[in-house]
């Protein structure tokens, strides 16, 4: 007896469902996709408390009456005819499998009309099966509502993770997909409530709709062209990291996708200014040939193959480059060997070693061999600041040598221990805000974050069940500074246990705080930082555990400048 079977139809749709449709995700993702495939220029989604309902409403071009049952077919699609339109994909869908799918396993009503035509249609299909097909009054565009999703498949539905985080994935692709169009106005509402409205009108107004105007602004242009090639968008400078990366967005030919080299040939260009696990944020958008691009490695299109990819890692590391760093001036090499080098070259020497890459402490260390001081800073009298070395050194002249000291950690250690003297005492001083900002807290209990952070000069008051009203902030820090720290307490805030919050706060407080790599201190305020640093009782590390600086003794200066 034969043992293998042909599946029936209903198997087959269920199993090519479960491809395409894993989660509450998926469905907003394929809706929302064919509705901005369908030219719209606005798109509201809807999403009920425990996805009771799902609905997207868009005003693009519709589906004619005699289409709108062909939509509900697998592999029935406009977006392709042959085989060779495979190699030139410019759609986000193209196999036809997004609607029948969903269909497949919820129930399901669409209502659509084209602009031109009088009346619209409208279609009801519970489990694959259509209950309804009629005419019916209706706007331009289409309207699709899913509810009961995985009705028919309970063990799908039993699967599937908590209200809080299959709404936060939602939450976070539709974001990053308003980013990625931002010439259409995107509004998203969860549990009746407007989680963000982006206006439609350029990629800076909707990067101040989803992150704040104060992040938009820090933002810095991002560009490089290499023949067909093309990378724009914008990054983040190293105070905006995070500790996840669901603020970075990848953008291929205007489809969003997921490319972990791109992210990390990004994050290469920051180096040691980037603390060990954060990550920059950066919104990228890529024009490459349509021929050297795969997107059909995956059912959900989120993954992309690029035929060129090393040429595009380059192209996105000089973009990152130029972003960061700016046009660096080429130094012209010393006109003799032998000719003798004044204290100043030796300072452009340092520079040039340090500006050749982004990892600059580890470069200084490979060609020049510089310590680390064992003994406590305490040890030594004084240090005299000389210059500033950008992105972020302090050159210093010490009783053994130059130091270089990286002005980040050395604040962040000042700050820390300032910060923990005055915990112990009478709590860190806050200033209370003209008018407060609102915070989500995506489900975590306000109370107790209240709580935790009241003495450290926070004022949170709960507002609603998953957000809080920030009233007050720790003084002498900026309130985009102090937004980013609570929103990286929250992120992390399942991860700390309770002995290890506090410290965990002091910390972030300190990172925060600390001034930053590109900010050029006068003379007097960097003699005072390397001053307060020398009265810390641990100078030597920033709280993190990276040194707050190195020294190169005068011996070995003197034996690579030919004076020994």
């Amino acid at each position: 007896m034969a043992k293998i079977k042909v599946l029936d139809p209903d198997t087959v749709s269920l199993v090519a469902a479960g491809e395409v449709i894993e989660r509450p995700i998926s469905v907003v993702k394929e809706l929302v996709e064919n509705a901005l495939d369908a030219q719209a220029r606005q798109v509201v989604v809807q999403i009920e408390k425990d996805f009771h309902s799902i609905t997207v409403t868009d005003d693009g071009h519709g589906l004619a009456a005699e289409d709108v049952p062909l939509a509900f077919q697998r592999h029935a699609t406009s977006k392709i005819a042959t085989a060779a339109d495979l190699e030139r994909i410019l759609s986000l869908g193209f196999r036809g499998e997004a609607l029948p799918s969903i269909a497949a396993v919820s129930r399901l009503i669409m209502k659509t009309r084209e602009p031109t035509a009088e009346e619209g249609t409208l279609i009801e299909i519970a489990g694959g099966e259509v209950l309804r097909l009629e005419a019916v009054g209706a706007p331009a565009g289409t309207q699709v509502t899913v509810r009961e999703l995985f009705f028919n498949v309970p063990a799908r539905r039993k699967f599937l993770s908590s209200w809080r985080t299959e709404s936060g994935l939602v939450s976070d692709f539709l974001q990053h997909l308003a980013l990625a169009w931002p010439e259409v106005s995107f509004r998203f509402w969860l549990a009746e409530r407007e989680v963000f409205h982006t206006p439609g009108t350029g990629l800076l107004p909707a990067l101040t709709a989803i992150y704040g105007a104060e992040i938009a602004a820090a933002l810095r242009p991002l560009q490089a062209e290499r023949g067909e090639l093309r990378v724009n968008g914008f990054l983040g400078p190293p105070q905006l990291a995070r500790g996840r990366r669901r603020h970075q967005v990848i953008v291929i030919n205007r489809r969003l996708v997921q490319h972990y080299a791109i992210a990390q040939a990004v994050a290469e260009t920051f180096g040691r200014l980037l603390p060990e696990g954060k990550h920059p944020l950066f919104v990228l958008f890529l024009d490459l040939p349509p021929q050297l691009v795969d997107v059909n490695v995956h059912p959900r299109k989120t993954v992309v193959r690029l035929a060129n990819e090393r040429e595009v890692l380059s192209l996105c590391r000089e973009a990152a480059k130029r972003a960061l760093w700016g046009e660096k001036p080429k130094l012209s090499p010393p006109s003799s060997p032998a000719a003798p080098v004044s204290w100043e070259r030796a300072l452009r020497s340092l520079r040039s070693v340090v500006q050749e890459t982004a990892i600059g402490e580890q470069r200084v260390a490979e060609t020049l061999s510089p310590y680390f001081l064992s003994s406590p800073l305490v040890a030594v009298s004084a240090l005299t600041y000389l210059a500033f070395l950008p992105p972020v050194y302090l050159l210093a002249q010490g009783p053994d040598g130059l130091y270089v000291v990286d002005q980040h950690a050395a604040h962040e250690r000042v700050l820390f221990e300032k910060y923990a003297r005055a915990a112990e005492g009478q709590g860190v001083p806050g200033q209370m805000l003209l008018e407060p900002v609102l915070v989500p807290l995506k489900g975590r209990e306000a109370e107790e974050l209240a709580d935790c952070v009241r003495r450290f000069g926070f004022e949170l008051e709960p507002f609603g069940r998953d957000a809080v009203l920030l009233r007050a902030i720790p003084a002498e820090m900026e309130l985009a500074a102090a937004r980013l720290l609570l929103e990286d307490l929250i992120a992390a805030w399942d991860k700390l246990l309770p002995p290890h919050r506090e410290r965990e706060l002091l910390a972030l407080m300190a990172c925060h705080g600390a001034v930053r790599a590109g900010d050029r201190l006068s003379p007097p305020v960097a003699q005072e930082l390397l001053d307060q640093l020398l009265s810390c009782q641990e100078p030597t590390v920033c709280p993190h555990g990276r040194p707050t600086f190195i020294c190169f003794p005068y011996r070995e200066l003197n034996q690579r400048l030919g004076r020994s």
